[in-house]
C-alpha cells in the first residue's frame, strides 16, 4: 500500500504502478480501495495529496546502514483494523501507539531497519533471516503479554521472505518485497508465516 500511495502521489496510473511493483492492475485496484477506506478519503486525487503528509505511508530512515545483498523482509499488519476503528475510534490512537512501540522495539532490538510504515503496518529489512524471525517472535510475545486499552484484542499478522531487492532512496522494491507483503496478508492475527527461502 505504501508503494501504491507513493505512485498515486506521482500521478501514475494503475497500470504504471502495477508495472513498477511487478503486480497485476487488479492488485493495485485492491490497494487503492483499501487506502481510500483506511485513510477516509473519497478519491485518488486526495490519496495523492496524502502521500507526502503525516499519517500516510512513508519511507523511514532510521540513520542506520541499510541491509544489502540477500535480505529478509518482515511485513506486519493489524488484522481487522478497519473494524476496530469503527467500533473503538476513541481508543484506537492509544492502541496503535502501543502497537507501534512494541513493533519498533522488537525490530530495532534485532538490528532490523524499518523502511516503510503504512497505517497500522511495518516493513522492515534484516541482514539475516534468524534475526528477522527472532524479531517477529519477540514482537508476537510482547503483543500477547500486553494490556490493551479497553481490553481491545489486537491480532497482528506477520510475513517474511528472503532474497535480493532494489534499494532506492531508503526504500526497497521488487518481487521479493511484494512476496513478503503478500505472505503477511494471508496470515491471521498472531501468525508468523515465512517462505521456504527464509526457512532455508
Amino acid at each position: 500500500e505504501a508503494e501504491v500511495l507513493a505512485g498515486l502521489g506521482e500521478q501514475l496510473t494503475n497500470a504504471e504502478i502495477a508495472a513498477r511493483m511487478f503486480v497485476s492492475e487488479r492488485t493495485v485496484e485492491t490497494h487503492v480501495s483499501s487506502l481510500l477506506r483506511k485513510l477516509h478519503v473519497s478519491n485518488r486525487r486526495e490519496l495523492g495529496r496524502l502521500s507526502g503528509r503525516a499519517g500516510a505511508p512513508s519511507t523511514v530512515d532510521s540513520g542506520t546502514i541499510r541491509p544489502s545483498g540477500t535480505i529478509t523482509f518482515l511485513f506486519t499488519d493489524v488484522q481487522d483494523s478497519t473494524a476496530l476503528w469503527e467500533r473503538q475510534p476513541s481508543l484506537m490512537p492509544k492502541v496503535l501507539a502501543r502497537h507501534d512501540a512494541v513493533l519498533q522495539n522488537a525490530i530495532t532490538g534485532r538490528r532490523g531497519h524499518i523502511f516503510t510504515t503504512a497505517g497500522d503496518g511495518f516493513g522492515a529489512a534484516f541482514a539475516s533471516a534468524p534475526e528477522a524471525v527472532a524479531a517477529a517472535v519477540d514482537a508476537q510475545r510482547s503483543l500477547a503479554l500486553d494490556t490493551w486499552p479497553g481490553d481491545i484484542a489486537v491480532g497482528v499478522r506477520m510475513g517474511l521472505h528472503s532474497g535480493t531487492a532494489t534499494e532506492r532512496n531508503g526504500n526497497y522494491f521488487g518481487g521479493v518485497v511484494n512476496r513478503a507483503a503478500r505472505i503477511a496478508a494471508i496470515g491471521r492475527g498472531g501468525h508468523i508465516l515465512l517462505s521456504a527461502a527464509t526457512a532455508d
